[in-house]
């Protein structure tokens, strides 16, 4: 099969932070015997990165018919625009990932610094941009070659939501919808987390600072409640720079290659990964995953994750107390054994293909 992937930004050596949940499944289908290239809308040039083909879209044209179209978090200006030029008529799975689907201001939090003409703004893009997303599914699935993916229910709802879909566009939407959730990279799977090691620290947080979803102001709240505990803090941003320095809450202005990441994670007892929103929250399953002992937040989408594995909830508060001697009693009485398969790409990746080889079939069987 010819896989085409669409992408607005898709890792490169220079950047290899851009949409790693993305590349995680092209090399899935390169393992089961694909073709597969990429089109990443922000690349200005051609490369090939850990043995996937990428190109920009002046290039993408020369010379590949795919067989199949895969667009990630699909926007108006890109994604919608090529699909509708070049390849209408080719079976297409679309995933959502979040924001492209959603009310930014409805779900998203408050900056740490509000800015009022902004919030206005992606309101009206909000409108916009929901507007012609529905039009083009509403299209696609009456002409009976789309399938949509959502990396969790939770997301599948607040998409149903805010697209204001009357009863029979729900039936249709849910009917050609499927929920597979966004693999955790080999590195968290292949190995398991050493609870055996020395460590230099109870908790370690790897989050970007300043962006509030990320609640990274909820870390320094329960650093600061519990003073007993010893916290580390990895990231970027200028969160901390006006904030008084807390004897037992060292912070570390750089992020992690991933590959890394599990190496760090065995100097530490603890991982403390708060949320306000996420529509999986990728690296919280990739810690779960590798069997570390995790703190997260006590919402919806993190018990559709991570119920079951050795997980505590905390409260997503700035003036509730928060306790983590008692959440830790708890936490230790969880059973040790994890679900390995719930994030494994291999696993994930085989509903996926099944899903495109049905749709390959019904194509054809259309044409003839």
């Amino acid at each position: 099969m010819k896989i085409l992937v669409l992408a607005s930004n898709y890792p490169s050596k220079q950047d290899i932070y851009n949409s790693p949940f993305i590349h995680s499944r092209c090399l899935e289908y390169k393992k089961y015997g694909h073709d597969v290239q990429v089109l990443s809308f922000l690349s200005k040039d051609d490369y090939c990165f850990e043995d996937i083909q990428v190109f920009s879209e002046k290039n993408i044209q020369l010379g590949f018919k795919p067989d199949l179209i895969m667009a990630h978090a699909p926007n108006r200006t890109n994604h919608l625009r090529v699909i509708n030029k070049m390849f209408s008529k080719i079976p297409l799975m679309i995933y959502f990932h979040g924001h492209e689907i959603m009310k930014i201001n409805k779900h998203y939090p408050e900056p740490f610094e509000k800015n009022m003409k902004k919030l206005y703004k992606v309101m009206i893009k909000d409108f916009i941009k929901l507007f012609f997303l529905k039009s083009f599914l509403i299209k696609k699935l009456k002409q009976g070659n789309l399938h949509i993916v959502f990396v969790s229910e939770w997301m599948r709802k607040t998409a149903f939501d805010d697209l204001k879909l009357n009863k029979k566009e729900m039936l249709f939407l849910n009917s050609n919808s499927t929920v597979i959730a966004n693999p955790a990279n080999s590195v968290f799977l292949n190995n398991s987390f050493q609870y055996e090691n020395e460590k230099i620290a109870d908790f370690i947080t790897i989050r970007p600072f300043d962006n509030p979803k990320y609640a990274i102001d909820i870390v320094y709240k329960v650093a600061k409640d519990n003073p007993k505990f010893i916290f580390h803090v990895y990231g970027e941003g200028t969160y901390f720079d006006a904030k008084e320095i807390l004897a037992n809450l060292k912070v570390f202005k750089k992020f992690i290659v991933q590959k890394e990441i599990p190496k760090l994670l065995n100097k530490y007892k603890y991982a403390l990964m708060p949320t306000r929103l996420d529509s999986q929250g990728v690296m919280m399953c990739e810690i779960a995953s590798y069997g570390m002992p995790i703190f997260t937040s006590d919402i919806p989408i993190c018990h559709e994750m991570l119920d079951g594995f050795k997980v505590a909830y905390i409260q997503n508060s700035i003036e509730k107390v928060q306790n983590l001697s008692q959440l830790l009693i708890q936490l230790e009485a969880l059973p040790p054994q994890i679900d390995r398969n719930r994030f494994n790409a291999s696993h994930l990746i085989g509903k996926e293909l099944e899903i495109a080889d049905k749709m390959l079939k019904c194509n054809k069987l259309g044409k003839s």
